[in-house]
């Protein structure tokens, strides 16, 4: 197996690239050994390893990590240990860039802060569960990217953090659960963000609030609020639920390592799936997912596409740039003209290879040149003219 397919590395190099916001020294009278980059890629490395100081230095010893984020030699663990009281969470929270997402979903979880077992809990009858930290999210639903956090000593309620995780964000939708029902989250969403708030009214069970006009707010897209428990969990299997931090401001530091590693391991998963689609062409997809019509990705299969399309029109649904208006009956040159127009979006020329519908990113793909002649030339053997 190559070093290069490693999934440290390429986490290495998305951290790299979050950390380009952040100053690389604090001083410019600073002894320039190790840079903050360098130094937030090991923390956040940490996170990801679930290991401690002085063991993530002897990993360093036995590994290429050094050479890949370009040390001078191996730092001692006490480097890192006070680089990490001297950070602030301001610059940390620079690594969580994202500020725009189609549906946004808010959240709240907790983590424990004392790493007792259950059993001896029970035996010695004690219960710790009003002590812990309490997490706020505001998330992409499509990507499962957090956007912003919100960090307090737990219990405490929700609705207070609404503000400041929607605060400057832009989205279509925003959803939460009856824990942020409120006139002024409402309010802000709809005249501030210009979005729709999808939160139930909490004496109604499919009641979510009214938009200008008295029009009734939809709550069709209400379930994408369910992914933000598939993100703590996530983060809790992977990272741990429980800090090993002693005061509340190191506790702080380590969850914002947590979704700085999680949020970069969803990038790495990103653009790993995003590679193999290119590289593995399936045998068949959809033109359309209304219409379950199939085709092989070939000139021939797409001819035989529109042939369908041909003798029996139907009503499909549009998708983006394919499609300008929903509900009219596709014909061969409608089909042309989408993909006329996808080439002039992405600055090509009518060179087409290989064309077929990625359900995943919800677009057109081709791969070979000059399949647009191709198509012309199967489907004139059907006795069609493409021109007609």
């Amino acid at each position: 197996m190559d070093v290069k397919d490693s999934k440290y590395l390429k986490f290495i190099e998305f951290a790299e690239d979050l950390c380009k916001d952040v100053p690389r020294y604090f001083s410019r009278f600073s002894n320039k050994i190790f840079c903050n980059h360098q130094k937030i890629i090991l923390l956040v490395l940490k996170q990801k390893m679930r290991t401690s100081y002085r063991d993530l230095i002897e990993i360093l010893k036995i590994t290429h990590i050094p050479e890949i984020i370009g040390l001078k030699r191996i730092p001692h663990h006490t480097t890192l240990v006070k680089f990490d009281k001297k950070i602030n969470c301001t610059i940390l929270n620079l690594l969580l860039p994202y500020r725009k997402a189609k549906f946004v979903g808010l959240d709240g979880t907790g983590f424990e802060v004392e790493n007792k077992s259950m059993h001896y809990q029970y035996r010695t009858e004690r219960c710790t569960y009003r002590r812990y930290i309490k997490l706020g999210i505001s998330a992409d639903t499509e990507k499962q990217l957090i956007l912003k956090n919100t960090i307090h000593k737990g219990p405490r309620n929700d609705n207070k953090d609404f503000l400041l995780l929607v605060k400057d964000i832009q989205a279509k939708e925003v959803i939460a659960d009856k824990g942020y029902d409120s006139r002024k989250n409402r309010a802000f969403v709809k005249n501030a963000l210009k979005a729709i708030p999808v939160i139930p009214i909490r004496r109604h069970t499919y009641c979510y609030g009214f938009l200008h006009g008295r029009k009734k707010i939809d709550g069709k897209n209400y379930h994408q609020r369910s992914k933000l428990e598939t993100i703590f969990s996530s983060i809790k299997r992977k990272y741990g639920s429980c800090l090993k931090a002693r005061s509340f401001l190191s506790k702080k530091k380590e969850v914002l390592y947590k979704l700085i590693a999680y949020n970069v391991d969803r990038l790495v998963k990103m653009s790993s799936l995003l590679i193999k689609g290119f590289q593995q062409s399936p045998t068949k997809k959809h033109i359309n997912s209304s219409t379950g019509m199939l085709f092989e990705p070939t000139p021939e299969g797409l001819a035989n596409a529109i042939e369908k399309l041909y003798s029996k029109l139907s009503f499909m649904s549009p998708r983006e740039y394919v499609l300008k208006n929903t509900g009219i009956q596709i014909s061969l040159n409608k089909l042309k003209n989408a993909l006329r127009e996808l080439s002039e979006k992405e600055g090509q020329e009518f060179n087409f290879g290989d064309v077929y519908w990625d359900g995943r990113n919800q677009s057109l793909v081709w791969g070979r040149k000059n399949l647009y002649k191709e198509i012309d030339r199967a489907l004139k053997n059907k006795g069609r003219d493409i021109y007609k």
